[in-house]
């Protein structure tokens, strides 16, 4: 779900949009004294700027190696924000830059290397958090320069494992709120299980890990899964009969979606580097699809194999735009390569989670043209008059769409259901039944379905590591505490 900005009178009063839609990956936004608004955006489209009057413009683009863009302050003045950059291919502290860039003409200046979080305080330092401890530096608003040495300040500051990234606030008075604690994750531990038509459950992966993108490959003996490590996700296959892992990816990333080729010999997996093929037994990765300005996502393979869709999805002035391709396979054999992309249909509303049906005829994917996420087919190849005629599947909220193997069903989520619907085809006509309950409690969110009907699931556990302390600690004259331990010199 694409995250929307709007801003709303803190003595109340209606929700007024300011944009509708910030983009998928929504970082976050600051206020300047002029009254524009600067936010961010993950992954893809930098940050934008929207004035007090007038529409959003374009502000940072990424560089080549950027991942985040997060705005932190709009500094005194009005004309230059303070933000943190993450570099690729995973969110790291210590290679992560603090910038500021100009509102005049998107000009960008390094400020400190390491680090989250960054403030300008009136006493004359920038402060910001790495791994949990606040430092503070002298910092110089004419030349945008810090000087001297960085100076720690606290240490008990609760931050996220993976991104660093903090819960802190400053007010004028010289007042600092912060959470205490330490590191802290959003990431569940899951064991992965079948579920069969009874509603049994059977262990596959006991070993609980940060599992998703659950991807079953065609013969139904090897799973290809991410794995979350140190550092970000990896692509992993796990052989069903063997019992044995083989990493597949060489660096970490944010991988979105994993797909089978129909041979069952090649993987694909794709994210803001865009989409990548290796073979099933060796980490041989080769570009497929560039991700360049927009996030590329494999969606699934004809059975032949010779033609594929995907989806780009890229952030424009109007909002997050998605752009469904579908394009032919020419590699030859031991190779994928791909051919001239063909639009099948571009939405700012829909277009995810790509299937094929097993004859090729139809094409399930998820849109929000209704308000909310739901599961429609339309027929493939489209008419030249446009995409064709949409059949809506769910009724109630759908989203995962995946055509039984074994049957004429196509299956998908909704909530923690996982709901079933007959169809038949009549000329070019696609007839669903009404939808009906297959899984009354899946249990998690990352599923896939074997060749025999199983149902596999990535099921959370309980984290063995401790819940973070929910402490919410109020400093006050905060800057005279830092004048104290770190003066400025004049």
């Amino acid at each position: 779900m694409a995250g929307k900005l709007n801003k709303i009178s803190v003595s109340g009063g209606p929700v007024v949009p300011l944009v509708g839609e910030a983009g998928r990956f929504f970082s976050s936004a600051v206020w300047a004294e002029d009254g524009s608004i600067v936010w961010g955006h993950a992954i893809q489209g930098g940050m934008q700027r929207l004035p007090a009057t007038g529409e959003p413009s374009r502000l940072a683009e990424f560089k080549i190696d950027e991942l985040v863009h997060t705005p932190a302050q709009a500094l005194p003045g009005g004309k230059v924000a303070l933000f943190h950059v993450f570099k690729q291919p995973m969110p790291n502290p210590d290679t992560s830059t603090i910038e500021t860039i100009s509102f005049a003409d998107g000009a960008r200046k390094i400020v400190r290397t390491g680090g989250v979080s960054p403030r300008y305080l009136p006493s004359g330092h920038l402060i910001y958090v790495n791994k949990g401890t606040l430092f503070a530096i002298a910092f110089d608003l004419k030349t945008l320069a810090t000087r001297g040495n960085a100076v720690p300040i606290l240490n008990d500051i609760a931050f996220q494992a993976q991104t660093n990234e903090t819960n802190l606030s400053l007010a004028n008075n010289g007042a600092l709120v912060y959470r205490k604690g330490g590191a802290f994750s959003p990431y569940s531990l899951s064991t992965i299980e079948w579920i069969d038509a009874t509603g049994k459950r059977t262990p596959v992966v006991a070993t609980p890990g940060v599992y998703g993108s659950l991807s079953l490959s065609p013969d139904g003996q090897r799973l290809a899964l991410t794995r979350r490590e140190s550092g970000g996700d990896h692509v992993w296959i796990y052989d069903l009969r063997r019992e044995q892992w083989t990493k597949l990816t060489l660096t970490a990333g944010d991988y979105l979606r994993i797909l089978w080729s129909p041979d069952s010999r090649y993987v694909l997996y794709g994210g803001a580097a865009g989409i990548f093929w290796t073979p099933a037994d060796d980490a041989r990765p080769q570009p497929m699809i560039p991700g360049k300005t927009s996030v590329a996502v494999p969606g699934s393979f004809t059975s032949d194999g010779r033609r594929l869709a995907y989806v780009e999805s890229t952030l424009e002035k109007s909002g997050e735009t998605r752009k469904t391709f579908t394009v032919p396979m020419e590699g030859a054999t031991g190779h994928l390569k791909v051919g001239i992309p063909e639009p099948f249909f571009s939405s700012q509303s829909g277009g995810r989670s790509l299937r094929f049906s097993a004859d090729g005829r139809w094409l399930a994917y998820v849109s929000n043209e209704s308000g909310r996420d739901e599961v429609s087919v339309r027929p493939f190849p489209p008419p030249a008059s446009g995409p064709g005629r949409r059949t809506p599947i769910s009724n109630n909220g759908g989203i995962d769409p995946v055509w039984s193997r074994n049957r004429r069903e196509l299956l998908y989520r909704s909530g923690d259901a996982i709901m079933a619907v007959k169809y038949a085809v009549l000329g070019d006509n696609f007839i669903a039944e009404r939808p009906r309950v297959r899984v009354q409690k899946l249990g998690g969110s990352a599923w896939d379905v074997a060749p025999d009907g199983r149902i596999l699931v990535a099921t959370p556990v309980e984290a063995p590591q401790p819940a973070p302390e929910h402490t919410v600690v109020f400093l006050q004259n905060f800057f005279d505490e830092v004048r104290r331990r770190a003066p400025v010199e004049r």
